[in-house]
């Protein structure tokens, strides 16, 4: 649409004038923008509706959620396929100035009608960062590691105004040093609250760790399954003779890809839900976003993973034909010597 942040066409010159710096940052920059937001809303939307929905009060409140999930879930892949057939569609055949207008109009639609209900909306406050808990705890744990455990009383670890934990629990328990109470007047204020968070934690922070470490191992089994996936794709490509031949074209039908892929969305759709339902029922609720988050986090880590194992895999086939290539230089100039001889 602008012509200056792209580098000219190679149609009109026999060598192609490669992008500036200016456009490359920006190229760049814009990716960037696009992952840092995707990587934020769709966490925060997912856990934000959840929300609306978790009422204590409500007896079918995690009925309520796993439909919420469901739902969520399946407007996403109604998008997808609306994004990759009609904008599609448009971009080719109205032009890519109609193409991009088009979701930008109905971006401003979407967040136009989430600003008009804003006042009937569940805001939950945010608390302090969760992060800064974490290493909390995990210097607080380190410093009091040659105190022995208490006794299962409760009076003698630190809770919060709201807890819902009366004692840690005994998995992990070399975390539960970081929220004993030495001495009482020097630990806590007037109030019960720690005087100070990097020599005494709660309860909860202490738990808010656990349940994110229990969680992790899924995320990353989850994630494997990609890498696996493309490391094995990788490896027939390489036995086909296809790195060599990347334009080769095989006389079978693309319906063959039908079945796969189909099982493929279902599987797909039935991991995703569960995953994100169970990562949002076993962390506490102030750590919904993150719970949400672990999702996309393994499978963006999965993904970035299985395309550094083609890079890798093209950049050695090319290694190795540029090495083929040169042998079969110096062995022709070594047989037109000889018979010049």
């Amino acid at each position: 649409m602008i012509p200056q942040l792209k580098p000219p066409s190679c149609e009109s010159q026999q060598v192609c004038e490669s992008a500036t710096a200016a456009q490359l940052a920006l190229l760049l920059s814009s990716f960037g923008l696009i992952s840092i937001g995707a990587g934020c809303i769709r966490p925060c939307s997912i856990a934000f509706g959840a929300d609306q929905l978790d009422n204590k009060e409500n007896p079918n409140k995690e009925r309520l959620l796993a439909s919420f999930f469901n739902w969520y879930y399946a407007s996403i892949g109604v998008s997808t396929v609306l994004a990759l057939t009609l904008i599609v569609y448009i971009q080719d055949n109205l032009g890519w100035m109609v193409g991009f207008g088009v979701p930008v109009i109905l971006m401003i639609i979407s967040t136009l009608i989430f600003l008009a209900g804003r006042s009937l909306y569940v805001k939950v406050k945010p608390s302090k960062s969760l992060f800064t808990g974490f290493a909390q705890v995990v210097v607080v744990a380190f410093k009091n590691r040659k105190l022995s455990l208490p006794q299962s009383n409760s009076d003698q670890y630190c809770h919060s105004h709201d807890s819902n934990f009366l004692v840690p629990t005994d998995n992990l328990r070399c975390l539960n040093k970081a929220c004993m109470i030495r001495d009482r007047e020097r630990d806590l204020n007037t109030d019960e609250s720690a005087s100070d968070s990097w020599s005494l934690c709660t309860v909860e922070q202490v738990e808010s760790l656990k349940a994110l470490l229990r969680v992790i191992p899924m995320c990353i089994g989850s994630g494997s399954n990609n890498i696996i996936t493309e490391a094995i794709r990788r490896r027939i490509a390489i036995e086909e003779g296809f790195v060599d031949s990347p334009n080769a074209v095989i006389d079978m039908s693309a319906l063959w890809l039908v079945p796969q892929f189909a099982l493929l969305g279902l599987a797909e759709a039935f991991n995703a839900i569960g995953q994100i339902e169970f990562y949002y029922s076993q962390l506490p609720k102030s750590m919904s976003s993150i719970a949400v988050a672990i999702f996309t986090l393994g499978t963006a880590v999965a993904n970035l993973v299985g395309s550094l194992l083609e890079a890798r895999d093209i950049t050695r086939e090319a290694m190795q034909v540029d090495m083929d290539e040169a042998m079969q230089v110096d062995t022709d100039e070594e047989i037109s010597f000889n018979s010049n001889n």
